[in-house]
């Protein structure tokens, strides 16, 4: 979001093209460069932070408003039957990469599509794991996988979409605007540039009703050490103070001590000109927050469990979760490393519906394997294939109890024409 705001998007002509470093970050890019990238119009962008609220941003807005999700992966995810993510046992643990995917649309269990997001259960999504995953390459989130899990989710704007857009202009090459989004929030946003009409450091705020919540605030690394940053905070302090409402400001991972050292040590001279002390974040989708209602730290406060980047692969996931013993959900139970290969090979084999060949003869084995299990005793490869088999049936059982018509038409749709999505 912040290369898009800073620099825009790039053509395809390869002259254009930006280098990246070995190390997979992103080189600033080249002065001579940036006026073929640099955005005209003024954008604003922002957090999603509930289901509810992606689904509304989709209803109103539709599914390309928002950038993909990031949610850590559990052992549901490795063969989601018809596509469906379940919610991890208790203690179940969670892949050390997390993933990123792209919500489509919100619908009810019945398969309906929902307009807006009243009995909304699930979100229809697309994957990048191929066809073969889950339902053509879609799957299905639960909205209480969302709330409980989120890591990562954005929106941005055109300034035109709101509506009772004010700009003014305090002084040479600085620019304050604000406008009511469509929840009828007003928003505010604060940008620094230079006489070429270059942003160097912006800042976004939202006024929720109950207080001033800065969303955002960034410098441009090379515009960094001369003060912009401050000035920023003051104007943002000043707002809430304007208001009557207390501020609180989310500060997103990117810029962490672990993820970015010299941007966390400016972190508290910004926290003393906003007027806030920390806190540990009670959220998942942020990595500090700081607030002017209740005592602090001066300092950031390190969040209990830092995720990882969303970089995980279909086959990583299997080998992880094959690794760690676990059986598709039903949490974790060490195995050896005869058992996780064994485990690993029925998971990735196809499972079929309750009336199909590949289920029937795995249906055979579940049986003769129960069997064995009351008379004499499973070992521990066999144990684990009758887990997954077990755990599969039970799965298989409950999406036959639903209606025949699971997918309304609009989904199959959907489904049909994946490519042009």
């Amino acid at each position: 979001m912040r290369l898009l705001y800073l620099e825009g998007l790039p053509d395809s002509l390869e002259e254009h093209m930006v280098p990246v470093n070995q190390d997979g970050t992103f080189q600033n890019t080249p002065a001579h460069l940036r006026r073929f990238f640099w955005p005209k119009r003024r954008r604003f962008y922002r957090r999603i932070r509930s289901a509810n609220e992606a689904a509304h941003v989709i209803s109103r807005r539709g599914p390309e408003a928002l950038t993909k999700v990031c949610l850590p992966l559990f052992s549901s995810w490795v063969k989601p039957l018809d596509g469906f993510i379940s919610m991890p046992a208790p203690g179940e643990v969670a892949a050390p990469e997390t993933h990123a995917v792209h919500l489509k649309m919100p619908f009810r269990s019945g398969g309906t599509v929902v307009e807006g997001v009243q009995d909304a259960l699930h979100f229809l999504f697309a994957n990048s794991w191929g066809e073969g995953w889950g339902r053509l390459g879609f799957g299905m989130l639960p909205f209480a996988y969302y709330d409980r899990y989120i890591i990562e989710h954005w929106t941005t704007y055109f300034l035109e979409e709101f509506t009772n857009i004010q700009v003014r202009k305090p002084s040479p090459g600085w620019v304050a605007w604000q406008g009511r989004d469509e929840f009828d929030r007003r928003v505010y946003a604060f940008e620094a540039g230079n006489p070429d009409k270059e942003r160097l450091g912006w800042a976004f705020a939202l006024d929720t009703g109950k207080s001033i919540e800065l969303e955002e605030l960034f410098v441009a690394h090379e515009a960094r050490g001369r003060g912009i940053g401050g000035k920023l905070a003051t104007q943002v302090a000043q707002l809430a103070h304007a208001k009557g409402l207390p501020l609180i400001a989310w500060v997103p991972f990117a810029d962490t001590a672990r993820e970015s050292p010299a941007t966390a040590t400016a972190l508290p001279s910004i926290a003393k000109r906003l007027g806030v002390q920390f806190h540990r974040s009670p959220v998942t989708w942020a990595g500090y927050v700081a607030s002017s209602h209740q005592p602090g730290s001066l300092t950031p406060v390190e969040p209990e469990h830092f995720p990882g980047r969303p970089k995980s692969t279909r086959d990583a996931l299997l080998a992880f979760f094959a690794g760690m013993g676990v059986t598709a959900g039903t949490g974790v139970s060490p195995l050896s490393s005869a058992a996780a290969d064994q485990q690993s090979l029925v998971m990735s084999q196809p499972i079929g519906s309750l009336d199909s060949p590949e289920w029937k003869a795995k249906n055979a084995r579940r049986v003769a394997l129960s069997r064995k299990k009351n008379r004499e005793g499973l070992d521990e490869v066999e144990r684990a294939e009758f887990d997954f088999l077990q755990a599969t049936a039970r799965a298989l059982v409950e999406r036959a109890s639903k209606p025949p018509h699971y997918f309304a038409p609009e989904i199959e749709a959907i489904l049909a024409a994946k490519g042009a999505l």
